[in-house]
């Protein structure tokens, strides 16, 4: 009798584990179709890159490499990754940015105009006019910009690429910004989103107490 109820047991668990393998493995390509199929069917994209000065983890691999980090919260890889974006525009960017003294990204925009996007640039009046800023730079370069004198401050950090792409958030192009300071930025193609940037980088644009540079 206690033989029985031991191989009765033995049945049930052994159904059990392979009604339970199959469920999980029908559960796991139910899921793995839905999220393909979401990825096809969303059109929508978003992206979020967080900067955690943490650089200074991960400074010797960029000493030698940069492509041997393996820290995922590398400033540094996270700043390429902006450049990364950037060289994707294929006929206009629209910049409006506080302050704006990084090499990386001015060797990138002026790549960009070299190889014919229409580019315009929106500074701060004071922030411009401060040490190590690229202002005079990009006028050499031949880009247009323009710098916002007023007494409200100029403060977005934003840049809509060929207006179907915007990437916003509380950096600026510094290389304090991009290695010491903690920052987010948001990099979406949601309409709603890239539709308000526009008319406000319109309305800067065009504002009258705005100095044409170029």
């Amino acid at each position: 009798m206690r033989m029985r109820f031991i191989l009765l047991n033995v049945v049930v668990v052994a159904l059990h584990a392979v009604t339970f393998r199959y469920a999980f493995k029908w559960l796991k390509n139910y899921w793995c179709n839905f999220k393909e199929e979401a990825v096809k069917n969303d059109s929508e994209y978003m992206e979020l890159l967080t900067f955690y000065s943490r650089y200074n983890e991960c400074s010797p691999c960029h000493n030698s490499a940069f492509s041997k980090c393996n820290s995922q919260e590398c400033s540094y890889l996270k700043t390429l990754r902006i450049v990364e974006i950037l060289g994707q525009t294929k006929n206009t960017l629209d910049v409006c940015i506080y302050l704006f003294t990084h090499e990386g990204f001015y060797l990138k925009l002026v790549d960009l105009f070299n190889s014919g996007v229409k580019i315009r640039i929106i500074l701060d009046h004071e922030m411009a006019l401060t040490n190590g800023s690229k202002l005079e730079q990009l006028k050499e370069s031949g880009l247009n910009v323009k710098v916002r004198s007023s007494s409200h401050v100029m403060h977005h950090k934003f840049f809509i690429i060929d207006n179907s792409l915007l990437v916003t958030g509380s950096l600026n192009w510094t290389t304090h910004a991009v290695l010491l300071n903690t920052e987010q930025v948001l990099v979406t193609n949601k309409k709603y989103f890239i539709e308000r940037s526009r008319t406000i980088f319109e309305m800067l644009w065009n504002d009258s107490s705005s100095i044409q540079i170029r």
